[in-house]
């Protein structure tokens, strides 16, 4: 628990909209709380007061505008593959537009930082989440007989963080879709 007053909403709000705002324009590499200070008119002591470091301020405004987006929710389609074929093009299209720089900062410091492991485990955690939660949808329906393997998630996700980091070829809607076909493609051999 953070010592001092209780944290303003708006001073919090502004903090992370500058992060967000900074990585975008620079990268992670340039981000410093002097910036973020400066841009979100939140001075420099209580920025430190509330986050350790950098990287959980960055991973907390991620995962809270991230399970605040209304266009990562899946409503019930009726059937996996039609869950599947809605998710996977939206978060594919999701992360390639401002919010792909956001997750390949966590993601590459991850690596590299420790400050930067818990807050990536937890996003990879949310999203693992995600496509289980279609995955239970569709136990219940009768469609599956248990929930998939854990390679069925490291393959989806795998194939799309590598063509984040790599950039071999666009993130873009059809690439969701192929993500999907892959998935159901496991499924099948699965079950």
């Amino acid at each position: 628990m953070p010592k001092g007053r209780p944290r303003s909403e708006e001073a919090r709000q502004a903090v992370f909209q500058a992060v967000l705002d900074l990585v975008n324009e620079s990268g992670y590499s340039a981000l410093t709380i002097e910036a973020i200070a400066s841009r979100s008119g939140v001075g420099r002591p209580t920025i430190y007061r509330w986050w350790g470091n950098k990287g959980e301020l960055l991973t907390e405004a991620y995962i809270e505008r991230t399970d605040a987006n209304p266009d990562l929710e899946v409503p019930d389609h009726g059937s996996l593959e039609k869950d599947l074929f809605y998710f996977f093009p939206r978060l594919v299209t999701y992360l390639s537009g401002p919010s792909g720089k956001v997750v390949l900062a966590i993601l590459l410091e991850s690596q590299l930082v420790a400050d930067f492991e818990a807050g990536f485990r937890n996003l990879m955690g949310r999203r693992w989440k995600m496509l289980e939660g279609l995955f239970v949808r569709a136990l219940r329906r009768g469609e599956l007989e248990e929930i998939p393997p854990i390679p069925v998630y490291e393959a989806a996700y795998g194939a799309l963080y590598f063509r984040q980091l790599s950039r071999h070829a666009p993130l873009d809607w059809a690439f969701g879709e192929d993500i999907a076909r892959l998935v159901l493609s496991m499924l099948k051999k699965t079950y």
